[in-house]
């Protein structure tokens, strides 16, 4: 047999006619000297000052000097030797072999400075580090918020390194932002973080555990907790030693402003990810929850370096191929349905596998149709053969004007969470066997119905009946332009309703006279006053689309009425279909109490002057003459003045 197996004895003469002749060769770099550990310390880096390490520079080129300042030939001779002494581990210094555990095993060791111990051998020190978590799939604003703490930290105590770990990935187009950019921000995997030497550990965008997925592990042994949450309104489960939750659009916001107040400088990369954090969670300042704070934030960091063109390219990113399918498929597969005025969908979309990003397509569904609260819902398997589960993705979304939705409460039984009008639910539903084929069709009608008892429960929800304008002034069918336009004048009013018998001139009955015929406005007088006409009837004026309601409607269905018929005076009818008030767009905007009263002081009827000379050519009614021309039965005590 050739080759001859190979005993011992020669692989032993092998090894020692290596050595010899690498001896021969490259003296300089193998030499062998008396005992292997002091081999071993030879090919150690120096010893490093640990009082005059900074943690951005000295550490670093510590650990770079440990992994790339040796010769791969070096590194090949002393694993062999230290794999040759299993024999005499004493040896080889504890440090050493530790750290080739570590390697073998794949595990990094948590930052620390290297020293000379007592024998001369290179020992390792663990020094505490400070480390920021994101919740469970990142988004931008915790990603920013994260990224500025540790910064905000590294200020403070600039001896102690700070690390973001993102416990469980993130949003696909945060990842996107990172496949670029992760090499500029101080990021780690949380396997390489020890939680015996975590200091401090930052808490962002969320204040309960089971948003931090993994990262709850290090918790228990952090020597202090800071939660940083913009969610005021949730409850916390976190004993923190600083809890800081502050109304804001966003919790970079927060970060922010500590960087602002102690001066910290940020490199262009940092300024541009805050205000992409920021832009994020307040829609680009859109969404309701936007504060003076968070314009003032964005504009510290727009002037600290943010780089707008990466703004605008990882704010609004386009849409992939596969959300786009799901898009087009969620157009065909939308149901509705209005309850109490509130228009509610639910999408289910079959997905056949999980794609990232489908929060995108629920948004985009919410805003381009009518839907006031949106439930998606996306179908997938996940793994094969026998692991194969079926699973349903929940999405839901709110849009800015409604405050009674609390998505976050919904979801939280199903396994998910979120915001109150943000949140989302994964279900698996092999896990339990009530669940089966179908079964999202019931989870969805779950949800939806749990929607309703929400929307019925508000408290703050106005109906037409409580903001509307009554009784109404009116005028008959024979009343004339000229009547008209001192009415409108002398009640600083933009249109009234015209009720009455067809026939002008004739006794008006009290249900007749109750009866509308449609609108007649300003406008229309104007146009009358320059046609000459002022002396003809309203009947040849009249606009007959007119928006109508019942008093029970909520002011939130009157809004849309209003805007369909062109911003014009909606009229609330009782349930017989008799006229009994009118909602002007001034009761609208008071009823949301979005502006100050001085808001809404009585502005002039007439925007022209020729209109306003069309009133008082046609002159007006004695102080001491009953109304003649508008509608007796509304007895209003201002028709005689």
């Amino acid at each position: 047999m050739w080759p001859p197996p190979l005993s011992i004895g020669r692989a032993m003469a092998v090894v020692v006619v290596f050595c010899v002749v690498a001896h021969e060769l490259y003296p300089c770099i193998l030499p062998f000297p008396a005992n292997r550990g002091t081999a071993l310390a030879f090919l150690q880096p120096p010893p490093c000052d640990t009082s005059s390490i900074s943690s951005s520079s000295g550490l670093q080129k510590t650990r770079r000097k440990r992994r790339h300042g040796q010769p791969k030939s070096v590194r090949k001779w002393y694993k062999s030797i230290s794999s040759s002494s299993s024999s005499s581990t004493t040896e080889i210094p504890a440090a050493i072999a530790g750290q080739h555990e570590n390697r073998k095993g794949k595990k990094k060791l948590p930052p620390g400075p290297f020293f000379l111990g007592a024998e001369g051998q290179e020992m390792t020190v663990q020094e505490d580090i400070n480390v920021v978590l994101t919740h469970a799939i990142a988004d931008f604003d915790s990603l920013a918020a994260a990224v500025g703490l540790a910064k905000f930290w590294q200020h403070q105590y600039p001896c102690t390194e700070a690390f973001v770990c993102m416990p469980q990935g993130a949003h696909p187009s945060v990842e996107s932002f990172l496949a670029l950019h992760s090499v500029l921000f101080p990021i780690r995997s949380l396997a390489t973080i020890d939680p015996m030497h975590v200091n401090k550990l930052g808490l962002v965008d969320a204040s309960t555990k089971d948003r931090f997925g993994a990262g709850q592990g290090l918790l228990p042994s952090a020597k202090e907790v800071h939660v940083f949450d913009h969610h005021a309104m949730k409850e916390p489960d976190i004993n923190a030693t600083v809890l800081n939750l502050e109304d804001v659009g966003s919790v970079t916001t927060m970060v922010v402003e500590r960087l602002r107040g102690a001066d910290v400088a940020v490199t262009d990369a940092e300024a541009t990810l805050l205000a992409i954090g920021i832009h994020a969670d307040t829609g680009s300042m859109t969404y309701d929850c936007t504060t003076v704070r968070d314009v003032e934030a964005l504009a510290w960091v727009m002037r600290h370096g943010a780089r707008q063109p990466v703004i605008a390219e990882f704010c609004h990113q386009r849409l992939t191929s596969h959300q786009q399918h799901f898009l087009s498929e969620s157009f065909l597969r939308l149901e509705t349905t209005v309850y109490e005025s509130v228009n509610i969908g639910t999408v289910i979309v079959d997905c056949q596998e999980y794609v990232g990003g489908l929060a995108r397509v629920a948004q985009h569904v919410l805003e381009l149709t009518s839907c006031d609260v949106l439930v998606w819902g996306g179908l997938y398997v996940q793994g094969s053969g026998r692991k194969q589960t079926r699973r349903l993705v929940l999405i839901g979304r709110a849009r800015s004007g409604v405050k009674f939705v609390n998505f976050d409460e919904i979801f939280k039984p199903l396994g998910g969470g979120g915001h109150m009008k943000a949140a989302a639910a994964n279900i698996k539903f092999d896990e339990d066997p009530a669940l089966s084929v179908g079964a999202e069709f019931t989870v969805m009608a779950d949800v939806v119905e749990k929607l309703k008892r929400q929307v019925a429960g508000r408290q703050d929800c106005k109906l037409a009946k409580d903001i509307m304008s009554s009784p109404v002034l009116t005028v008959f069918r024979d009343t004339t332009m000229g009547q008209v336009a001192q009415l409108l004048r002398r009640y600083t009013i933009h249109a009234v309703p015209v009720v009455g018998a067809n026939q002008a001139g004739m006794p008006q009955q009290a249900d007749e006279a109750a009866v509308v015929r449609g609108v007649v406005t300003d406008v229309e007088v104007l146009k009358a006053f320059k046609a000459g006409k002022m002396d003809s009837p309203v009947s040849g004026w009249l606009l007959k689309k007119i928006g109508t309601v019942d008093v029970d409607t909520p002011v939130d269905h009157v809004k849309r009425v209003m805007a369909e018929n062109d911003g014009r005076d909606v009229l609330v009818m009782d349930r017989q279909g008799k006229l009994v008030g009118l909602i002007s767009r001034t009761d609208i905007l008071q009823s949301y109490k979005l502006y100050s009263e001085g808001s809404f002081t009585p502005k002039e009827t007439f925007c022209g002057k020729e209109l306003a000379t069309a009133a008082v050519l046609t002159g007006g009614m004695a102080a001491e003459e009953s109304c003649s021309t508008c509608s007796a039965h509304t007895e209003c005590p201002d028709f005689r003045r």
